[in-house]
């Protein structure tokens, strides 16, 4: 239901997810289920609504729900709200005016963040890794960075005959005025 678009081999059986959010919330904690899932590196799960044939249940606590700007939810009583507080910058939707700059923007030594101490950390990505997924993680959680090399397609036409006539003139006229290199 929720899952990726890829089709699956018979060896990719998909997570089953049960997601207790109010009906108010579910909307907003199946996101936040996608984000983390995502993050963890599952590639293909359903959201379930029988609590038997589950294979992972977010804990749901209705009072994490009630956002403040200047805490975050507990990760432990309710991750998903947790993450959505985090993904959705709650934080600064919510904060008062002298939490900006006379720009508009939120300010960091307002925010969680800082408040943390570690301007680097990462809280949604913490969370999710220490989901339980077992077998269903494809590995994007752990894969390495990798550089792909590819081409400017800026202008696709550059190299058509009438392309290859104008670089030819630019080159001659380049030259001509003694602009080489």
């Amino acid at each position: 239901m929720m899952a990726s678009d890829q089709p699956l081999t018979a060896r990719e059986p998909r997570l089953r997810v049960r997601i207790d959010a109010a009906p108010a919330l579910r909307a907003r904690a199946i996101w936040a289920a996608e984000a983390l899932l995502a993050r963890a590196g599952v590639a293909h799960w359903e959201l379930v609504d029988s609590a038997s044939d589950v294979d992972l249940a977010f804990p749901h606590d209705p009072a994490q729900w009630s956002f403040t700007w200047d805490r975050a939810p507990n990760a432990d009583a309710d991750p998903l709200a947790f993450t959505f507080w985090w993904l959705a910058r709650v934080e600064e939707r919510l904060a008062p005016e002298e939490c900006f700059d006379e720009h508009g923007r939120f300010r960091y030594e307002r925010s969680a963040l800082a408040r943390g101490g570690d301007p680097f950390a990462t809280p949604v990505d913490d969370v999710a890794a220490h989901l339980v997924v077992g077998p269903w993680v494809q590995g994007a959680a752990t894969d390495s960075w990798s550089i792909v090399a590819t081409h400017d397609i800026d202008l696709p036409w550059r190299w058509t005959r009438a392309g290859e006539r104008r670089a030819a003139r630019r080159i001659r006229d380049e030259l001509r005025a003694g602009r080489v290199g």
